[in-house]
């Protein structure tokens, strides 16, 4: 069963990962970003590596051979909320990007605000 993917909308009301995918000019690497994100949605949320690893709690990255990250979580329903991204620079991710993601996800927490995500072209 296929679910749904929103983007969460921060309390400015912008959206982080639409924001991170405006800063991507490269198409292959959007199309990559475009593919993993329909393959979590076809597959209800649950994708093995290489297309998506566990952070921590319960924030996943989505990844793809470009370097791209979607970080997100499943929420009630089930529901796929998109949090942000960023493109990989280190083996590991970086201790800030981790912060940032875990402020965002508490922020969803408290404020649950979301629309339906639509991938940009």
């Amino acid at each position: 069963m296929a679910i749904r993917a929103y983007c969460f909308i921060r309390q400015n009301g912008r959206a982080p990962v639409e924001e991170y995918l405006k800063t991507i000019n490269d198409h292959r690497q959007l199309a990559a970003i475009q593919s993993v994100i329909e393959k979590l949605m076809a597959s209800s949320g649950l994708l093995p590596r290489p297309f998506a690893a566990h952070v921590e709690g319960k924030i996943w990255e989505l990844r793809t051979r470009f370097g791209n990250r979607v970080f997100y979580f499943i929420h009630d329903g089930p529901v796929i909320i998109l949090l942000d991204g960023y493109t990989k620079k280190r083996d590991r991710i970086e201790a800030h990007i981790i912060a940032r993601v875990r402020r965002l996800f508490m922020e969803y927490i408290s404020t649950q605000a979301i629309k339906e995500f639509k991938f940009y072209e």
